[in-house]
């Protein structure tokens, strides 16, 4: 079974480097609890010929992608026992949407975690993702809903991702592998079901 990882919102605080860095080059504050939707232009305003995209993959990079943060302590420690104690049974790969500057510093981030997941790819879309993996575990809206029909995803939830189904979700990453929660989904069968007349 091929496991897909994000990196962002799952492993890596992106959102939250991404608040701190804008304000300090633009001061103008940015608060996570008003992400209600991953439309991040909405949320942070640029004049001239500065925006979001010329910030993340040109001027900012290594700052944003490279120097976040855990998105919560150990996760990356965690998902390394489970690579680990699972080598036999599931492949693992990373997955992030990601172009420019942001690729060096995304694998920046992972040194600096220490994370050892051998396969990683950078892909241009959403539907992309799915391509590489049978699981998806995401945060990302788009990723959710292009879902293929024999695929499975796991939604870590987040406020912008509130009203978006999923085949299973989970609070936070952590849970994810302390609890063998990817074995359980794995060894669930889809039973199919007859309309009774």
């Amino acid at each position: 079974m091929r496991i897909g990882i994000n990196i962002d919102g799952v492993l890596r605080n992106l959102l939250e480097k991404l608040s701190r860095t804008y304000e300090k080059y633009f001061e103008k504050e940015v608060s996570l609890d008003d992400i209600e939707d991953y439309d991040l232009e909405k949320y942070f305003e640029f004049e001239g010929e500065d925006n979001l995209d010329k910030l993340l993959y040109e001027d900012c990079s290594l700052e944003i992608f490279g120097y976040s943060n855990e998105i919560e302590d150990k996760v990356v420690l965690k998902l390394n026992n489970f690579v680990r104690e699972n080598l036999d049974k599931n492949e693992v790969v990373l997955l992030t949407r990601e172009c420019g500057r942001a690729i060096p510093s995304t694998l920046f981030f992972l040194s600096k975690t220490g994370c050892m997941v051998k396969e990683i790819k950078f892909v241009t879309s959403y539907e992309e993702m799915w391509e590489h993996c049978d699981i998806l575990v995401t945060t990302f809206p788009k990723a959710i809903e292009t879902k293929p029909k024999n695929k499975k995803c796991i939604k870590i939830n987040r406020l912008y991702n509130k009203n978006i189904n999923s085949d299973y979700s989970l609070e936070n990453t952590i849970d994810l592998f302390e609890e063998e929660y990817i074995e359980k989904i794995i060894n669930t069968k889809t039973v199919k079901h007859k309309e009774l007349k």
